[in-house]
């Protein structure tokens, strides 16, 4: 067994780990600590932590794994957490890998920005178009949850870093 395949093993472990821990503490743990209604959710970051430092084949794979968890705790949908996690690692390793230093406000800013997407596109096609709501909970749900789950982001996004930078090869001065 090569190191190289060892490195990604664990890192491997030590994602999944952190997807299992977080998708059970926002089942059991953060619906006590709400703020003004809204509950953090930080699988989204993670999905793009993932893939800002792994790229977007790790992208696609943890946001797979992340969206799974994510439509088992909400149990309202089927697969639509899946698909757009899926889809939002993917994208975000295409894109930012070529474009963004690979750090931790980087992760927070595609975060944040997919997690608006996620929970936006999920009001607009199940509550709004069916005048169930009107664009007020945007303003007093999405956008509190969204800064929310943004100042906790950085608890999940620092072991994905710590561990890039910890088990990254660099060529050192005789290998």
């Amino acid at each position: 067994m090569t190191s190289e395949y060892k490195i990604k093993i664990i890192k491997s472990i030590v994602v999944f780990a952190l997807i299992v821990f977080v998708s059970s503490a926002e089942t059991s743990l953060f619906p006590y600590m709400r703020i003004m209604g809204v509950v953090p959710s930080a699988l989204m970051f993670i999905v793009a932590a993932a893939a800002v430092f792994e790229g977007p084949s790790a992208g696609l794979a943890w946001g797979a794994v992340a969206g799974f968890f994510a439509d088992g705790a909400a149990g309202l949908s089927f697969c639509y957490y899946t698909i757009f996690m899926t889809l939002a690692g993917a994208f975000i390793g295409s894109v930012s890998s070529s474009l963004f230093r690979k750090r931790i406000p980087t992760a927070m800013v595609w975060g944040a920005l997919f997690w608006f997407f996620c929970e936006f596109f999920r009001f607009f096609f199940s509550y709004y178009l069916f005048g169930k709501t009107n664009f007020t909970s945007v303003f007093t749900i999405i956008f509190p949850g969204l800064l929310y789950s943004t100042l906790v982001s950085p608890i999940v996004i620092f072991p994905i870093s710590r561990m890039y930078r910890k088990m990254k090869k660099e060529p050192g001065l005789f290998r």
